[in-house]
């Protein structure tokens, strides 16, 4: 029997070792995206980025982060608070909404704001204010400790921030029989309607942004709702779960609201408890003065960071001189004694 050998032209065999070769350059020269799939991976990664002078892409390598990881922004007063500086304390001591008191929901970012505190890094404050929503031209500030949370929540339901998904909250927290009702006229009104339309309150044509200053040329009801949120002990401080016993400002407020509050009521109770600024549109997004949506929120039952099951605090370095412009918004800010709610995800403690 004669066997027939098939033999490969010499041509076509260098053609495919070429190409195998291209190949395998190609793969070992391109950068793998690393998945982060824990609050401790992200702050080692955070705390690994360097100082750009353009302070963007100084990740070396892209990361991915676990959608199954949330995100809050603090800024701490040093003065109030001179132990803030520590982690440790913080953790002991704040809970995801404020201090806790008569916050029973919270509203919190997802991942892509924690991949967007990568790329932009440690050491760019402004652009990480910019990212939650302090509004345009606002600058760090060297009286505050700056915090990014990073935490996965307990096993409760997560829903964005839409007007429409309020009832649900509010049923959640109250009960479907003591919980006021959002007629849907309301949810309307909300979702078609600026903060400036709904509260009367002049806004700064430069930023856009909410000047305490002006708060006497508010609608009485939008002022006379945030002044009752003013007090803020509750009879029971040390709970985040609401129960008759336990009356707060908060629920005092809304029951004032009666059966059916109105869209005036509902959004200063939004702007007072949840720090739902001037550029909040309803859209399930942090918004800045441009309109334009920056990072998914979601609304999570307020937890103390203590009895989070996973939580890292990475800290956001201030180092750029406070331009005179934000430093005297800042300073209109602090010198109130009116409550201070900031932009989405922004508190100020």
């Amino acid at each position: 029997m004669i066997r027939r050998q098939f033999r490969v032209p010499l041509g076509l065999s260098w053609i495919f070792i070429l190409s195998c070769f291209i190949t395998s350059v190609a793969a070992s020269s391109a950068e793998p995206f690393v998945t982060l799939r824990s609050a401790l991976a992200v702050r080692k990664a955070f705390e690994s980025t360097e100082r750009v002078e353009q302070s963007t892409g100084t990740l070396k390598v892209p990361a991915i982060v676990s959608e199954k990881l949330f995100a809050r922004f603090f800024a701490i007063s040093k003065a109030t608070y001179p132990q803030s500086d520590d982690p440790t304390w913080v953790k002991q001591q704040f809970a995801l909404g404020r201090q806790g008191v008569g916050r029973y929901f919270i509203f919190v970012g997802d991942h892509t704001l924690i991949e967007k505190a990568l790329i932009s890094g440690q050491y760019n404050p402004d652009q990480m204010m910019a990212n939650v929503g302090y509004g345009a031209g606002t600058s760090c500030s060297n009286t505050q400790n700056y915090w990014l949370l990073v935490f996965k929540p307990k096993s409760q339901p997560l829903s964005a921030t839409y007007p429409h998904n309020l009832q649900k909250w509010l049923d959640h927290v109250y009960g479907v029989k003591r919980s006021p009702k959002i007629n849907p006229d309301v949810v309307d009104t909300l979702m078609n309607n600026r903060f400036s339309t709904l509260s009367g309150c002049p806004l700064d044509p430069l930023t856009g942004a909410f000047r305490w200053s002006d708060i006497d040329r508010c609608l009485p009801a939008f002022k006379d709702t945030l002044n009752g949120l003013n007090q803020k002990q509750c009879e029971n401080p040390n709970t985040l779960t609401f129960s008759p016993s336990n009356q707060c400002p908060t629920d005092r407020v809304l029951q004032s609201f009666g059966p059916k509050p109105s869209a005036i009521e509902v959004r200063a109770w939004l702007f007072a408890t949840n720090s739902f600024s001037e550029f909040f549109t309803g859209n399930g997004y942090s918004g800045n003065f441009y309109n334009m949506p920056s990072n998914r929120e979601l609304w999570v039952d307020n937890a103390w960071l203590r009895n989070l099951p996973e939580i890292e605090l990475l800290k956001v370095q201030c180092e750029a001189n406070v331009s005179p412009h934000a430093t005297a918004l800042n300073e209109g800010v602090h010198q109130s004694s009116n409550p201070k709610p900031f932009g989405p995800l922004v508190e100020e403690y």
